[in-house]
């Protein structure tokens, strides 16, 4: 299921608005984010994006019938600041992040409320987020499993050729352990396939899983 290049190759378009039962991606500059909307009504991100007054999340909770209020939850997959920026602005989420993350975060002003740890699986009324840690893009990276859609953040982009890769090598604080580490989740999967219907990216397009 997840075949990894190590040639370049030209990266998939971000789909702003692409949905896939309870979760959407929003398309914020360069970079992503995704909401998660369970049935009872509550707002949950996967990060917090590039835009520091969260517009791109807000005018799509706004097409929702939702505002910035609403948010109760971010998941962060990491804290650099493409993917932090917007957090202050929902002021009623508490931040879930793995703790090695915490290094990172500080440099925003960012401190986790929630820690979660490889394995968590997290029920959010009909909908479950599973967290996988994937060190080496950061110390604290992670990939989330949510209602099919596995969402990597930057562990992974899609390629125009229908495979995958690691983000470039001079966006990771070590390269080699990031590239073993996704190596050991398409480990992972392949006995799990079923769960899989399709991988997010926060920097490019989704692909069928």
């Amino acid at each position: 299921m997840l075949f990894i290049t190590l040639f370049a190759c030209s990266i998939t378009s971000i789909e702003d608005g692409w949905r896939h039962g309870n979760v959407t991606q929003v398309k914020d500059s360069f970079t992503s984010t995704f909401l998660i909307t369970p049935s009872d009504g509550s707002v949950i991100l996967i990060d917090a994006g590039y835009n520091k007054k969260g517009k791109p999340i807000i005018n799509k909770l706004e097409e929702m019938g939702k505002d910035a209020s609403d948010v109760s939850k971010i998941f962060l997959t990491h804290g650099h600041s493409d993917h932090v920026a917007g957090a202050s602005v929902f002021i009623n989420a508490e931040i879930y992040a793995i703790a090695e993350e915490q290094s990172d975060l500080a440099e925003s002003d960012i401190s986790i409320d929630v820690t979660i740890q490889h394995g968590d699986v997290i029920q959010m009324d009909d909908s479950s987020l599973e967290v996988f840690w994937l060190p080496g893009h950061s110390p604290g990276n992670a990939v989330y499993l949510v209602d099919g859609v596995l969402i990597f953040g930057d562990s992974a982009q899609a390629l125009k050729d229908g495979t995958i890769s690691t983000p470039s090598e001079k966006f990771s604080d070590d390269p080699q352990q990031a590239e073993a580490e996704l190596a050991k989740l398409a480990q992972i999967f392949e006995a799990r396939e079923a769960d899989v219907d399709w991988l997010a990216f926060s920097h490019t397009g989704v692909m069928k899983g």
